[in-house]
């Protein structure tokens, strides 16, 4: 039976502060320590909003909160929503191409011209392939294993290739590497080496067309105390995309935010000017 927000916050809350005509009740907030209410929450809808830190969500995310269960219990109980846990996929034999060139020891002239230095990819394990300068990326789960790898021609089309049947949508790239508080979530891979390079944590989904599997390893690092928080950065024509998953993480429990840029992606962008705009977003 599924929960209703009224019945409940009524039944948890008895004296809380009514406001709107008893539409919302007013309570001292769950999310940070405070002596005056700051905690508003729709008696309808469960919806809620701090305006002391700012935390706002839906009901299953509140009730997540209060009843300290998982996200998957709190959206079954509060939305019907049932979570099935992922079927493991039939395991793929993944290798790298022969005779490709690492970065460490010669770097890409397409990297170079990309204004990328030998520095800014060894921590990514690049390598290169002389005949026809194509790049390779390998994916490496959080363990430090290959999955896969992403490759791209450093003439014509502008994506990515996979092997057959790669598993890569199933992680992140970057998730074997020290990541910290204030992670940043790109969309592509040279974003995300962009942004390392600045000196700032980042993991990549691929593109904009998030997986639930990638979704749900970014609310386990969290639960698993790697990072406390994500800050999604998609390219500027990918926005919608960008909201959409800032939403989603935030319906499971997770603190995220969102940095829309001006113009171009982060790949685009110099060091200096990475600095300059997570500086800027710090301020804010």
């Amino acid at each position: 039976m599924r929960v209703d927000p009224r019945i409940y916050l009524q039944t948890k809350f008895p004296n809380a502060r009514p406001r709107k005509g008893g539409t919302e009740i007013k309570i001292p907030c769950i999310f940070h320590s405070e002596t005056n209410p700051s905690l508003c929450i729709n008696l309808d809808s469960g919806v809620y909003n701090c305006f002391g830190c700012r935390q706002k969500g839906n009901f299953a995310k509140l009730y997540m909160k209060l009843e300290r269960v998982t996200w998957q219990v709190a959206a079954e109980r509060c939305m019907g929503v049932y979570y099935e846990k992922f079927p493991e996929r039939k395991p793929v034999k993944i290798e790298l191409p022969n005779q490709l060139i690492p970065c460490s020891t010669m770097m890409s002239s397409y990297l170079n011209g990309r204004g990328f230095k030998k520095e800014d990819v060894v921590p990514f394990s690049v390598f290169w392939r002389l005949g026809d300068r194509m790049v390779f990326f390998p994916i490496y789960d959080e363990k430090g294993k290959l999955v896969s790898y992403g490759s791209r021609k450093p003439i014509g089309k502008s994506e990515y290739y996979y092997p057959d049947d790669s598993p890569h949508m199933d992680y992140l790239y970057g998730e074997c590497l020290k990541i910290s508080d204030g992670v940043f979530i790109v969309e592509g891979m040279l974003d995300a080496i962009a942004i390392h390079r600045a000196g700032y944590s980042v993991l990549a989904t691929f593109n904009t067309n998030y997986t639930s599997a990638q979704l749900n390893r970014l609310q386990r690092f969290v639960e698993e105390g790697r990072c406390s928080e994500y800050i999604v950065m998609y390219d500027t024509d990918a926005s919608d995309n960008g909201d959409s998953l800032e939403f989603e993480l935030a319906s499971m429990g997770v603190k995220v935010g969102q940095s829309k840029l001006e113009y171009g992606d982060p790949g685009d962008k110099t060091i200096e000017q990475m600095c300059k705009i997570i500086e800027n977003l710090k301020k804010n």
